[in-house]
């Protein structure tokens, strides 16, 4: 039997026809394999809002589905660049404890949890910060799909610390165990640690987002006293928050060794604190998917892997004379941690200040999501990116000069640049102060805040 050619135009009509029938069959694969893997979501607002049906919003600013990802996307492709997973649905998957977009939420609950949120499934991209990129869509259709939010359950969890909880001595740059109960009919989602050297005055937070099984090996700072005291907070899966704290203080011994009397409080300084701002991307896992392996000569990746930055907390001069400025002064080290691995820092792993909870994420040091979410901390109306004066009236002090390492940066993933018409996946805001010397000066003009 002779074999005949079906004209193109009537293999169009047919694929039409069949996506009229069935509107999934026209999706592209990533549409369907976030589907295929969260199957109840077909049907609501991540499939279809009155002013863009099957839409591409949940992973493109762009409803339409091209240009700039917003968070989720990128993580996506993130995920798919790395190669390290076998089909899209498995990225989809080990995305979903993330937060992506950074609102208290993880992926997976803001996609599956309808039992405690009458607004579910919200995009797990998109914020009440971010929505205003949003394109090819009416934003009053996204405004109740943002956040999970009008849970009925108000009651938050049942805390209780265990120990420490008054009496006990603890040693400085020793560890300490701390216990606790936290209870909840909707479950415990995530447990935060506090700690408090005047009495419950201050707290400073020692770690985040914690499983709730009851125990926490806690480093503790060179924060001696007779006035420390531990603090428990827990969120339940309604995003309820319920806390408690030692009910007596405890002591944290001094250090006996150094030459200077010096104490972590010496080398506080303002600005971002440690645990207070986002975590940093891994440059490792995130920025070399689209920074690096296409062109050694001019890719950003590679120039920068062997350049001093990179190698700031690998240096093994530097870690040399950290181990005697730990050894005269002690605590000292942190003033070298929060330029030399500022990421570290920042995630909490200076508490150590010789540098003994550092990470291999931590040692790829002054690396690229620290300079590109850095903040000028001097506003200029009109100058400054916009969303950098909320970011900055939530931190006090600010610091008073671009040195010693007293840097703010972006809690959210957007990162900053000198280019206003830079063509990025992520989100970009374009930063005069990413040419000025004062982002350098940030550390490398450092003298000493103790002497």
């Amino acid at each position: 039997m002779p074999r005949h050619r079906v004209p193109a135009l009537l293999i169009l009509a047919i694929a039409f026809l069949v996506a009229d029938a069935d509107p999934s069959l026209s999706r592209n694969p990533y549409k369907n394999a976030f589907f295929s893997v969260y199957p109840a979501a077909d049907g609501t607002a991540l499939t279809d809002v009155p002013s863009n049906a099957n839409h591409c919003g949940v992973c493109h600013f762009d409803f339409d589905g091209s240009g700039t990802r917003n968070p989720y996307g990128l993580d996506v492709q993130v995920g798919l660049n790395s190669g390290q997973y076998a089909s899209t649905a498995d990225v989809i998957l080990a995305i979903q404890d993330l937060d992506s977009d950074n609102d208290g939420f993880s992926n997976l609950v803001e996609i599956t949890d309808t039992v405690n949120f009458p607004n579910t499934p919200t995009f797990p991209g998109l914020t009440a910060g971010n929505v205003a990129n949003t394109v090819n869509v009416n934003q009053a259709d996204l405004v109740d799909f943002l956040t999970p939010t009008g849970g009925s359950d108000t009651d938050p969890p049942a805390v209780t610390v265990l120990t420490p909880d008054g009496g006990e001595i603890a040693a400085a740059t020793g560890t300490v165990l701390v216990t606790w109960t936290a209870d909840d009919p909707s479950g415990v989602t995530r447990v935060d640690l506090y700690l408090s050297g005047d009495d419950g005055g201050d707290w400073e937070p020692m770690a985040r987002n914690l499983p709730n099984d009851g125990s926490y090996l806690m480093f503790v700072p060179n924060y001696p006293g007779d006035l420390a005291r531990i603090k428990v907070s827990a969120r339940d899966g309604a995003g309820n928050w319920g806390e408690d704290a030692s009910n007596g203080p405890f002591s944290i011994t001094p250090l006996t060794t150094g030459t200077a009397p010096t104490t972590l409080r010496d080398f506080k300084m303002p600005g971002t604190q440690p645990l207070t701002s986002g975590v940093l991307e891994d440059p490792g896992a995130n920025c070399v998917t689209c920074h690096g392996d296409y062109n050694h000569a001019v890719e950003p990746w590679h120039n920068w892997r062997g350049s001093m930055m990179a190698n700031a907390m690998r240096d093994p001069l530097m870690l040399a004379l950290l181990a005697i400025a730990e050894q005269d002064a002690p605590a000292s080290g942190d003033l070298c941690l929060r330029c030399h691995s500022p990421g570290g820092w920042q995630e909490g792993h200076s508490f150590d200040t010789s540098g003994g909870m550092m990470t291999a994420k931590d040692r790829q040091s002054v690396q690229c999501d620290y300079c590109h979410r850095l903040v000028d901390h001097s506003y200029v109306p009109g100058v400054s990116p916009a969303a950098d004066e909320a970011i900055l009236a939530a931190i006090d002090p600010l610091p008073p000069a671009y040195a010693n390492g007293m840097f703010v940066t972006d809690p959210d993933p957007i990162r900053r640049g000198p280019y206003a018409d830079a063509q990025a996946d992520h989100q970009f805001l374009h930063s005069p102060f990413h040419l000025e010397a004062g982002l350098c000066g940030i550390c490398h003009d450092v003298s000493n805040p103790a002497f």
